[in-house]
C-alpha cells in the first residue's frame, strides 16, 4: 500500500500525518533574528507517554499521533467515543489499526487481544480455579461480560444471611429491652 499524507488538523501549513501513522514537518520558511530562513521538513519521532501512547510536539502543543491520524483520515471524533487501537499496540498508529469506539469496545479489544488482566486469570483471589462448574458468568445491561467464583459467591451469600439474621435478632432483643424498661418505669 502506498503511504498517503494528509495535513494535520489545526497545523495544516506546517505538519502532515500519514496513513502509516508517521508525522512529518513540512518544508517552510521561518523568521530567525529578523531574517527568513528555510527549514527542511523531517519525519518526527514520537515519544511514548507513561501508557505507551506516542506523541509529538506541534506548534508548542503535545499531540497524540493516533488522534491526529484518525482526525485527518476519518474526521472529527464523535462525542462519547475514544480513539482506539484494534491490536492494543499503542505504538501501531497505522490508520488501518485505528477506529473510533466506545469504552466498552476498548475493553472487548483488551479481552480479544489477551491483554485484559482479569480475563487471563485462572483462579479467583481466594485461589479457587475458574472451571466451568465453579464460574458464574454475568452479562450486565451494558453488554459487558464478567465472571465470578461460585464458591466465593456462596460464601458471601451465607455471610450476608448470617449478618441479616444477627441484625434481626439484635433488633428484636433491643425492642424487648425497651418494652421492659418502659414497663418498669411505669
Amino acid at each position: 500500500m502506498t503511504e498517503t499524507w494528509l495535513p494535520v488538523v489545526d497545523a495544516e501549513e506546517s505538519h502532515s500525518v500519514s496513513n502509516e501513522g508517521r508525522v512529518r514537518s513540512e518544508d517552510r520558511m521561518i523568521m530567525i533574528k529578523g531574517s527568513l530562513a528555510r527549514r527542511d521538513g523531517k519525519i518526527l519521532k514520537g515519544q511514548p507517554n507513561s501508557k505507551g501512547y506516542l506523541r509529538v510536539w506541534i506548534c508548542g502543543k503535545q499531540r497524540f499521533i493516533h488522534h491526529m491520524v484518525l482526525q485527518s483520515f476519518q474526521g472529527t471524533r464523535p462525542d462519547g467515543l475514544w480513539a482506539l487501537h484494534w491490536d492494543d499496540d499503542h505504538s501501531n498508529n497505522a490508520w488501518s489499526n485505528l477506529y473510533y469506539g466506545t469504552p466498552t469496545q476498548n475493553g472487548e479489544d483488551l479481552v480479544r487481544n489477551g491483554k485484559n488482566l482479569n480475563a487471563n486469570k485462572e483462579e479467583c483471589l481466594n485461589g479457587h480455579k475458574y472451571t466451568p462448574e465453579n464460574t458464574i458468568t454475568k452479562i450486565a445491561k451494558s453488554g459487558r461480560i464478567g465472571r465470578s467464583c461460585r464458591i466465593c459467591a456462596r460464601k458471601r451469600s451465607r455471610e450476608y444471611m448470617q449478618r441479616k439474621a444477627k441484625q434481626a435478632k439484635d433488633l428484636q432483643l433491643n425492642t424487648h429491652r425497651e418494652h421492659q424498661i418502659k414497663g418498669s418505669a411505669a
